[in-house]
């Protein structure tokens, strides 16, 4: 990891001298912390930091269950939020950072989407690919040779690098819309209250893939979405699918 990408996982500069921290101005290792290893993750309490009147409040909303990958992404996203809505003295901080020009958030629209996407891979399009064929748990988000599954019109059995294809989240939504009665039972009843969540979330995931400037707005509405499938208890019950999909 380069160290510009350190520097933003890690507290500021300014922030450390005023903890008190010894640190030599011109030493590498002690500017930058260490990249985030894979196995810390893997263990690590997953939280997500909770916004209230565009400051970082005390308080968390937990996550249990997720990927690896997801983990670290929200991770980042959480140093990348106390960046954008410091805990204190909000309008000096973001001025003196900003310099009073408008800030992008489509790096932390990217983040949170990018979670949603990976744990629909792992459970929803599992799930459609068991029901066409795959054998599960030996083939579980991975390759089948010799086997084609293809479900309104996606290969859902396609390799990438290797690696198992994944699927856009736009279009695991219209998968699940479309065939909401071959889900599991709990996901099936609940379909209608998260899949216009679920769409709105695919488009955010868009647009912060896109050219245009994402503002502040378009990020907090994109945020409590997230964070309402969360709170629901929605995100669970994809995590029990997987969960469920990967035991013997």
């Amino acid at each position: 990891m380069n160290s510009f990408f350190k520097d933003l996982l890690s507290k500021s500069y300014g922030e450390r001298l005023e903890e008190g921290e010894n640190i030599n101005p011109f030493d590498r290792e002690s500017l930058f912390s260490s990249p985030v290893s894979t196995s810390s993750c893997q263990n690590a309490t997953v939280s997500i930091l909770i916004l209230m009147d565009n400051r970082v409040a005390s308080n968390t909303l937990t996550l249990s269950g997720l990927e690896t990958d997801s983990k670290i992404s929200l991770d980042t996203f959480n140093h990348l939020l106390r960046t954008a809505f410091p805990e204190t003295n909000v309008t000096q901080r973001l001025d003196y950072a900003k310099g009073n020009m408008p800030l992008d958030y489509s790096a932390l629209i990217n983040n949170l989407s990018k979670i949603f996407e990976i744990e629909l891979n792992c459970s929803v399009v599992q799930w459609f690919r068991k029901k066409k064929g795959i054998e599960m748990p030996e083939y579980y988000n991975k390759y089948q040779p010799d086997k084609t599954v293809v479900y309104d019109a996606e290969d859902l059995n396609a390799r990438r690098g290797g690696e198992l294809a994944t699927i856009s989240i736009g279009k695991i939504v219209r998968m699940m819309d479309k065939h909401k009665g071959e889900l599991p039972q709990p996901i099936q009843e609940a379909a209608d209250e998260f899949l216009p969540f679920a769409v709105k979330l695919g488009k955010g995931r868009n647009a912060s893939l896109h050219t245009e400037v994402v503002d502040e707005s378009q990020f907090i509405e994109f945020y409590n979405r997230f964070c309402t499938f969360v709170r629901e208890g929605w995100f669970s019950m994809f995590i029990e699918l997987k969960e469920s999909l990967r035991m013997k």
